[in-house]
């Protein structure tokens, strides 16, 4: 139901805020297009018995961006948007609608990445800034890069050995036993 091409979209676990709604629970697929609008549907219900297969209907819609949305990330019951008109958008993920905006000063946002409670913001000027998610502060910005940033990627798990001796046993650039044996230094 886009106007225009999907260019992004994140699925997430639904949990309603209030335990009386428990039967809303479920997974939801957010889907984000160059109509600038973001649709919402229920995963479960898409090519179940019973519902078109072809024309299934989205739940609900956010709209509020100016540009093309190019990266969703949902977490704590928000969905973060971005977009090619500079804007974070902040939203409610039971309620549909946007709790805040903010411009990151004209630079395009490409990807986000959610961990810590931080949202890493992948930008056209060659930097990642990183916010708070509770209150959209920036809290730094990561430089260095020669080009785009175009997308990010997190994986939060518990280390159970030196990362250093991780790195050399699962590297493939360590096949050589003598190479392996080398001590590795990283920034």
């Amino acid at each position: 139901h886009h106007k225009g091409a999907v260019t992004c979209m994140v699925t997430s676990l639904y949990v309603p805020p209030d335990e009386r709604d428990l039967a809303q629970k479920g997974w939801r697929l957010y889907t984000g297009s160059v109509d600038r609008n973001i649709h919402v549907y229920e995963t479960a219900f898409i090519g179940s018995a019973g519902v078109n297969p072809d024309d299934p209907r989205p739940i609900g819609v956010m709209k509020g961006h100016h540009s093309t949305i190019t990266t969703l990330q949902v977490s704590r019951g928000k969905l973060f948007s971005g977009s090619l008109d500079t804007t974070i958008m902040v939203w409610c993920c039971s309620k549909f609608e946007s709790l805040n905006s903010i411009s990151i000063g004209g630079d395009i946002i490409n990807g986000f990445s959610i961990i810590a409670a931080r949202l890493y913001v992948a930008t056209s000027d060659r930097a990642i800034l990183v916010y708070d998610m509770e209150n959209l502060k920036q809290v730094c910005r990561l430089q260095g890069h020669d080009a785009y940033v175009y997308c990010l990627a997190t994986h939060s798990s518990l280390l159970t050995e030196d990362i250093s001796t991780l790195i050399q046993n699962e590297n493939p650039m360590f096949e050589m036993q003598q190479r392996a044996a080398q001590p590795l230094t990283f920034s």
